[in-house]
C-alpha cells in the first residue's frame, strides 16, 4: 500500500458515521413528536370524554328529574301495560265471537230492534191520522147542524153563497154542484173524462173552478165539458192564497186566469163538432152572462174584492162544504153535504176536483152525493144555471 492509499482509507468509515449520527438524530426528533402527538391526542380524548361523560350525566339527571317531576316513565309503562290488556282483552273478545257468534247476533238484534221501532212509529202515525181524521169528522158534524147559510154570508157579505128558494121560487129542485181546483196537476192522472161521464149518466152539470196553471194539457177534455153542459170559472192561477197580495199583483194574475178561462169557452163555441148535447146550457148562457170567482182558500181581501167588483166578478162561496180535502171518506163527505143542502133547493155544494192518487175518494163521494141528490129530487147545475133559475119570475 503506498502513502495516498494509506492516507484516503481512513476517511471514509467517517463519512458515513456523520451521516448514520444524522439519520438518528432524525429518528429521534420522529419518535419525540410522535409521542408528543400522541400526548396530545390522549389528551384531548380524555379532555373531550370526560367533558361528553359530564353531559351525559348532566342530560341524565335532567331526564330524571323531569321524569319524576311529571311521571313520564310511570305513564309509560301505564299505557304499554293498558294496551298490551286491551290487546290480550280483543283477542279474548275475537276468540269468543269466533265461537259464539255475538257480532252477528248483535246485527240481528240491531236490525230487529230498528224493524220494532219503524213499526211502533208507523202504528203512532196510523193512530194519529185515525184522530186527526176524526177529530175532522167531529168538527164537520158539528158545522153541519149550525145554521151554514147565516155562518156562509157572515164570511163574506157580498159573496153568493145559495139562493133563498122561499123568496126565490126558481130555484126550487136545483142546486148549484162546484168542483174546485179542476183540472188536476198532472195530465196523467186525470180524471175529467170520468167525471164528465158521472155527471152526464146522473143529468147532471158542474162548475168547475180552474187553477189555471194546471189547465195546459187538459184543453180538449176541458171543452167536452163545456160542450156537455158544464161551465168554466176562475179560481186563479194555483190553489194559494191571495189575499196577502198587493192590489195590482192580484189583477194580473186574476186576469191571466180569466185569460185562460176564455179561451175555453171561445174554443166550445166554435168548430164543426161543437153541437151541444140536450143537457147543455142554451149559447146565451155560454157568452157569460154573470161573471164567477172562487178565492182559493176562502181568503178575499179588500183589495182582490175592489178587482172583482171592477170587472163586474161575483166571489162564490157555498153552504154546503164537508171538508173533504182532509176527510176521506166518500161516504161521510157525501152524507154530511146532502145533510147540508137545503131540501127545497137554492143549495151551493163544495168537492174537490179527484185525479188519481190525489182526492180520488171524491169520485166516490161524488157518485154517493149525486145519486143522493136525485133520491130527494134535486138536480145538480152549474151556478149559471142556478143563477138564471133564481132571476126568472114565476
Amino acid at each position: 500500500m503506498d502513502a495516498d492509499d494509506a492516507s484516503q482509507s481512513p476517511s471514509r468509515p467517517s463519512g458515513m458515521s456523520n451521516l448514520a449520527a444524522a439519520s438518528a438524530k432524525q429518528v429521534v426528533r420522529g419518535r419525540r413528536w410522535l409521542r408528543a402527538l400522541q400526548g396530545a391526542v390522549d389528551s384531548t380524548t380524555q379532555s373531550v370524554g370526560s367533558q361528553g361523560a359530564k353531559m351525559l350525566a348532566k342530560g341524565s339527571e335532567a331526564l330524571a328529574s323531569v321524569d319524576q317531576r311529571l311521571g313520564l316513565s310511570e305513564g309509560l309503562s301505564e299505557a304499554a301495560s293498558a294496551a298490551e290488556q286491551k290487546l290480550r282483552l280483543s283477542q279474548r273478545v275475537a276468540q269468543a265471537d269466533q265461537r259464539l257468534q255475538l257480532s252477528a247476533r248483535a246485527q240481528e238484534l240491531s236490525q230487529e230492534l230498528s224493524q220494532d221501532w219503524q213499526a211502533l212509529r208507523d202504528k203512532a202515525d196510523s193512530q194519529q191520522g185515525k184522530l186527526f181524521a176524526k177529530l175532522n169528522k167531529a168538527m164537520v158534524r158539528a158545522a153541519a147542524t149550525l145554521p151554514s147559510r147565516q155562518i156562509a154570508q157572515a164570511l163574506d157579505p157580498q159573496a153568493l153563497c145559495f139562493y133563498d128558494a122561499g123568496d126565490l121560487p126558481g130555484a126550487a129542485g136545483l142546486v148549484a154542484l162546484t168542483i174546485d181546483d179542476a183540472p188536476c196537476r198532472r195530465a196523467e192522472t186525470s180524471m175529467v173524462p170520468e167525471v164528465k161521464e158521472l155527471l152526464g149518466s146522473f143529468d147532471a152539470t158542474a162548475t168547475f173552478f180552474l187553477c189555471t196553471d194546471t189547465v195546459p194539457g187538459h184543453e180538449e177534455a176541458l171543452i167536452d165539458l163545456l160542450r156537455a153542459g158544464s161551465e168554466v170559472a176562475n179560481h186563479c192561477c194555483s190553489d194559494q192564497p191571495y189575499g196577502g197580495l198587493p192590489e195590482p199583483d192580484f189583477r194580473v194574475a186574476f186576469h191571466r186566469a180569466e185569460n185562460v178561462c176564455e179561451e175555453l169557452r171561445a174554443r166550445a163555441r166554435v168548430g164543426p163538432d161543437a153541437e151541444p148535447s140536450e143537457s147543455a146550457v142554451p149559447p146565451e148562457a155560454m157568452s157569460q152572462p154573470f161573471r164567477w170567482f172562487r178565492a182559493p182558500h176562502a181568503d178575499l181581501s179588500s183589495a182582490m174584492q175592489k178587482v172583482l167588483t171592477e170587472d163586474g166578478f161575483t166571489n162564490v162561496l157555498c153552504d154546503s162544504f164537508a171538508n173533504d180535502t182532509q176527510i176521506s171518506d166518500p161516504a161521510f163527505i157525501a152524507r154530511t153535504l146532502l145533510s147540508m143542502v137545503d131540501q127545497q133547493g137554492g143549495s151551493i155544494i163544495v168537492i174537490h176536483m179527484p185525479e188519481r192518487g190525489f182526492r180520488e175518494h171524491n169520485f166516490e163521494a161524488l157518485r154517493l152525493l149525486l145519486e143522493g141528490l136525485r133520491e130527494r129530487r134535486l138536480r145538480a147545475v152549474t151556478v149559471t144555471e142556478l143563477a138564471q133559475a133564481a132571476a126568472r119570475i114565476e
